[in-house]
């Protein structure tokens, strides 16, 4: 009789690694944003994402590689909810009641942007070539798998409601999303981008005995941004220096809450300015992040 070998199972048990955290603080729910990943381009992405470790920067570096290739599609300011998974149990063997083989797992997310976007939404329901990312807060997540999309677009009775895509995504694993760091960057449509890094500037008073002009900027710079007055021509070609001397820059106080910062630049001595017209040309703080960095601006005494 020939002797069978012997058969030994390995282990079922898996090691479980838990992160204590005594104050670890939170992270803020809702479905902000949405990035579709090529399923193709996943796992390029997902190297590059772990390649770049804990750094932000890197980790935006490669989001911008992908969507310059046109691996990814965003759908940006968005309302949504993920259900957290549902698992998917079978027949245990055993002492084991149960076994859980998987997980459902379901994102709902709600758009604006119906205008130009049917063929999308119609393709959307075609679609099987896809990873769903979604950002809360501050995170970005990766659900791992390929979903699933079902699209609607409900039509509600009152008159003041508002169209919307509503998108269903679906997909099957064995884990959570993963997160890594939101690329807000990226998530910046184009018209918010331009009113980042902005100066706006008028002049609020022309008289005899007191100029003055308001600078507007957006966003507010985090502590203080200094201002000069580089010169003053006096009807452009002669550098008017007594006019120069007799102004200087006063900053407002930076406070977090307020939606933009003001600066005033202001005469502090009284001095009659000759008739014509003067341009006077400003400059930022040498290092600033705020564009232009320099600027001009035209006054005219009658």
């Amino acid at each position: 009789m020939n002797n069978l070998p012997s058969f030994h199972p390995t282990s079922c048990a898996t090691d479980l690694s838990y992160l204590r955290q005594c104050c670890p603080g939170s992270e803020h729910g809702g479905i902000r944003n949405v990035i579709l990943v090529d399923k193709y381009y996943q796992p390029t992405l997902v190297s590059a994402l772990n390649a770049a470790g804990d750094s932000a920067t890197a980790q935006l570096a490669a989001w911008q590689a992908a969507n310059t290739a046109g691996k990814i599609i965003i759908l940006a300011n968005v309302l949504g909810e993920y259900d957290g998974g549902t698992p998917n149990e079978s027949q245990g063997y055993g002492g084991t009641l149960t076994r859980i083989t998987g997980m459902d797992h379901s994102a709902t997310v709600e758009d604006l942007n119906v205008v130009g976007n049917r063929a999308f939404a119609d393709a959307a329901l075609r679609s099987q070539r896809h990873v769903l990312w979604f950002a809360t807060e501050r995170l970005i997540w990766n659900t791992h798998a390929t979903c699933g999309i079902a699209v609607t677009m409900p039509v509600e009775r009152e008159y003041n409601s508002e169209l919307r895509y509503i998108y269903t995504f679906k997909w099957s694993t064995t884990s959570h999303p993963q997160h890594y760091w939101l690329p807000e960057a990226l998530l910046v449509c184009a018209d918010e981008e331009e009113q980042e890094n902005t100066i706006g500037f008028e002049i609020v008073n022309n008289e005899d005995s007191d100029v003055s002009f308001l600078f507007t900027y957006n966003p507010p710079p985090a502590t203080s941004l200094t201002i000069d007055l580089v010169s003053v021509i006096y009807n452009n070609g002669t550098t008017s220096t007594e006019v120069l001397n007799t102004f200087e820059i006063f900053s407002a106080e930076v406070e977090p809450n307020l939606p933009d910062l003001l600066y005033t630049a202001f005469r502090k001595n009284q001095l009659v300015m000759p008739a014509g017209t003067y341009t006077f040309h400003f400059e930022l703080e040498s290092g600033s992040n705020y564009t232009p960095a320099s600027f001009s601006l035209n006054l005219t005494v009658s």
